[in-house]
């Protein structure tokens, strides 16, 4: 109707939307760098007490110890990597992460072959950390690559992006396993090939981190542009009935 398309509200939705369209570059690199460890984040969670049961020999009650202790120390040190990425700046933060995170992913089944309670517990808690520590420094780095007045509403799609990501990669890692049953892979170690598949999904975030660049400042609105927006949101805000 046409009174909604001049409703402030629906000019800010239309606003989002002309803008991925006009940084679609930005935009992509932005969802690989973030749908990438997030689809691995939420394949190795909902399979550590499988994993730990089948291919590291652990009872299921110590898999799912593993995985408790690995979300404590994850809950710890989010905050802390907030603080550190304000320091180093986002960039170089992400790009520990997935430096790091494809060697950790490829050492999980090295650890299962090797029998290392030790070694697997410090891989899984580490991956868990470092994915609290991107959940909680990536609306600064939106804010940093596209501004601060659309962070709620990307960040928004993000989650959105991130929960198909936890629907999709339990499927996948089924269809996965079954597939190297059926070609003759121990059942045991059945699970491997996933592990080595998320260090290679993060092995693209890198990719992604490292192009991605800030929008240019031609399109930076003007402090006048974001107080008009900034009241016609207040207005309609105060117009609801």
């Amino acid at each position: 109707p046409p009174e909604l398309e001049k409703s402030p509200t629906n000019r800010v939705r239309a606003g989002l939307f002309d803008f991925f369209r006009e940084h679609p570059r930005q935009a992509l690199q932005l969802f690989g760098l973030t749908a990438a460890p997030a689809l691995a984040f939420y394949v190795w969670t909902a399979y550590l007490p499988t994993y730990a049961s089948i291919t590291v020999g652990f009872d299921l009650k110590r898999g799912l110890l593993t995985g408790v202790i690995s979300l404590a120390v994850f809950l710890v040190l989010q905050p802390v990597f907030g603080a550190l990425s304000d320091k180093v700046g986002r960039k170089a933060t992400y790009a520990v992460f997935f430096l790091l995170g494809p060697l950790l992913y490829a050492s999980v089944p090295f650890a299962g072959k090797i029998g290392s309670v030790t070694l697997f517990v410090a891989c899984t808690a580490i991956i868990l950390t470092m994915y609290g520590g991107g959940f909680a420094t990536i609306p600064a780095y939106i804010s940093d690559i596209f501004g601060t007045q659309y962070v709620g509403a990307i960040h928004g799609r993000l989650l959105t992006a991130w929960s198909a990501a936890g629907i999709m990669g339990p499927e996948l890692v089924n269809k996965l396993r079954e597939y190297q049953i059926g070609r003759g892979v121990d059942p045991a170690q059945s699970y491997n090939f996933t592990m080595y598949l998320m260090a290679g999904l993060l092995l693209i975030a890198l990719v992604a981190n490292l192009a991605i660049s800030r929008v240019h400042e031609r399109y930076h609105m003007s402090a006048e542009e974001l107080d008009r927006e900034h009241q016609a949101l207040l207005h309609a805000s105060v117009a609801k009935p």
